[in-house]
């Protein structure tokens, strides 16, 4: 190989392995643990968390103009209300930030505004419900989701 040719492998190579090293995505959602519903309580609002771990490795800036979530219980023991399967719309209240820099990893946390419900006054806390959540996360390089990584337990003693 002649050696100005091969300067301009050696250039092209490099040139193509600086820059962008792949799409916009949301690499993991994680839940509050738990959450303990006062006794007597009846559609106690409550506010839950939820962070999502983003990664915008490209040259642009990435808006994010919304965040929606289903919820779906996945395990109860006791007098629980909620069946295993029940899936519910999540109210996102607010996230943050709304955007992720060029060539950077953040982290988005999420408000989800809850109610429960626990009618018991006999402190059995042997009552609760293990829900998961499915995010979905509006941008403008696309549309992304993201399980949660993790459960979040209600309990109702």
């Amino acid at each position: 190989m002649r050696p100005a040719l091969a300067v301009l492998v050696v250039m092209l190579v490099t040139a193509c392995s600086i820059g962008p090293t792949g799409p916009f995505k949301v690499t993991a959602a994680h839940l509050d643990s738990s959450h303990t519903c006062p006794e007597g309580s009846s559609n106690s609002p409550y506010q839950g968390h939820a962070t999502l771990d983003v990664d915008n490795p490209t040259s642009k800036d990435v808006s994010i103009s919304k965040v929606s979530a289903v919820i779906t219980v996945v395990a109860t023991h006791g007098n629980w209300l909620n069946k295993v399967g029940d899936k519910f719309d999540a109210v996102i209240s607010s996230f943050s930030p709304k955007a992720v820099k060029a060539g950077s990893k953040t982290t988005v946390k999420v408000n989800i505004d809850l109610v429960c419900t626990n009618t018991s006054t006999g402190g059995n806390s042997s009552n609760y419900g293990d829900y998961t959540a499915e995010f979905t996360v509006a941008t403008s390089a696309g549309t992304f989701k993201a399980k949660s990584q993790n459960n979040t337990r209600i309990s109702a003693p």
